[in-house]
């Protein structure tokens, strides 16, 4: 077979996931972007208080947690491109790069079609919309699906060069984060053995990855010796005195009821007192812990239940760490539940291809139904709420 021949039967072969892939994105991006600056009147109080936190690189040293998400800010200050679109836009980045790795993630785990049904759930979801066209570090916090992600990928690669240098520079992002030290700490831990196998081959790249890592981890340490109080903070832990068991056991078991039942109320980054969840993610979600405890030998269900722990447990300490940071374990457990029902209605149709087409027709009419929700719910519903117009009454620069 000449190369020609084979270059147009391998862009034959790619033509279909490749539309798929470049009408999703599409999609996702549309919903992002569509009115970013002004489908509410201005600014909350907390995007202004970033705002005001990224003027100038002294209150970036005094102040270095969330420092990447600050940076870049202080770059479109300097830049004159502080708008209400161009400061949210920061946050629409990197939800879009986060996306990318949890189908990454997803596909890496499951079939095309779960990836694809799960990942739109999670891009599409009025939470995750909520916080992702916000001016306000808090997106940070789904940051825990590039530790799976590279956990993933350092399994599968042989790039051991690439490997050490794309670690590095993930561990320095995740340390700026409150809390998130610990994710860090942990899972190279239990990772150590992969981790030094790939630092072993590549001996002077590991060592220029160290430099580099330390290099990057200055304004950290400095922006911590002047202001110690900021330490409790980076750990996550209770911002003044001594935690209290009794409230940490509530907070925990909050969890749920904000998730199920009744979130707080929120006006900036929710609509009323509805559940996190909707109805769909809920019954996938109960479906992929069922099928998670056939699978809790892997060792992905192993890093998804301790980073679940240890993300509870922060949140208990009631530090500041969002609870946005259990949002990724949920949708990957949401994908599960997917996988899990298209399986068993191929299990029970093996050989109709009309009854297996229906069963993946119905569940992705599901989705879409899911997808109608979450967009009404943040682009109709949240903006003409009242409590909401109130709460975006700050100009922006420009």
């Amino acid at each position: 077979m000449n190369v020609s021949k084979r270059l147009r039967l391998n862009l034959i072969r790619l033509r279909e996931p490749l539309v798929g892939y470049i009408t999703g994105l599409s999609f996702v991006l549309f919903l992002l972007f569509f009115r970013l600056g002004s489908l509410v009147n201005g600014l909350s109080t907390s995007e202004a208080r970033t705002l005001e936190q990224s003027r100038s690189l002294r209150q970036l040293i005094e102040n270095p947690l969330n420092l990447p998400y600050k940076l870049v800010e202080f770059g479109l200050i300097k830049w004159h491109h502080a708008s209400a679109f161009g400061l949210r836009s920061i946050s629409v980045v990197f939800t879009l790069i986060i996306v990318c790795l949890f189908y990454y993630t997803l596909r890496s785990w499951y079939a095309r079609r779960t990836a694809i049904l799960g990942t739109t759930l999670f891009a599409t979801s009025s939470w995750l919309m909520h916080y992702a066209r916000l001016a306000q570090p808090d997106i940070l916090y789904i940051s825990i699906i590039a530790v799976l992600a590279y956990g993933t990928w350092l399994r599968q690669t042989k790039k051991s060069g690439l490997a050490i240098i794309i670690g590095g520079l993930l561990a320095v992002f995740l340390v700026y984060i409150p809390g998130f030290i610990w994710f860090v700490l942990l899972g190279g831990l239990w990772q150590r053995k992969m981790i030094f196998k790939h630092y072993k081959l590549r001996t002077m790249t590991g060592f220029l990855s160290i430099f580099m890592s330390c290099a990057l981890l200055v304004p950290l340490i400095y922006g911590l010796a002047l202001y110690p109080g900021q330490i409790r903070q980076l750990l996550g832990l209770q911002l003044v005195g001594l935690p209290n068991f009794l409230d940490i056991l509530h907070r925990i078991i909050k969890i749920p009821y904000l998730l199920f039942v009744r979130a707080d109320y929120s006006p900036v980054t929710w609509l009323g007192h509805l559940p996190l969840l909707d109805i769909l993610v809920i019954v996938m979600l109960l479906l992929g812990l069922y099928a998670y405890y056939f699978l809790r030998e892997l060792d992905r269900s192993r890093a998804m239940l301790g980073i679940s722990l240890v993300s509870v447990i922060l949140i208990g300490l009631h530090g500041g760490v969002s609870m946005l940071i259990l949002m990724p374990i949920i949708y990957i457990l949401v994908a599960a539940g997917i996988a899990l029902l298209i399986q068993q209605w191929l299990t029970v149709f093996p050989r109709n291809p009309l009854a297996g087409a229906i069963g993946t027709v119905m569940i992705s009419l599901s989705v879409m139904l899911a997808v109608y929700y979450n967009v009404n719910h943040y682009f109709i519903a949240w903006p003409n709420n009242p409590d909401t117009k109130k709460a975006f009454i700050i100009r922006s620069p420009q």
